[in-house]
């Protein structure tokens, strides 16, 4: 299993949901 790819894609995922939190639409 590639870990590192899977860490990497829920990086992005806490990214994108920390973003809307503090810039909500």
């Amino acid at each position: 299993m590639n870990g590192k790819r899977w860490k990497r894609s829920a990086t992005t995922v806490y990214n994108i949901g920390y973003h809307l939190i503090w810039c909500p639409k």
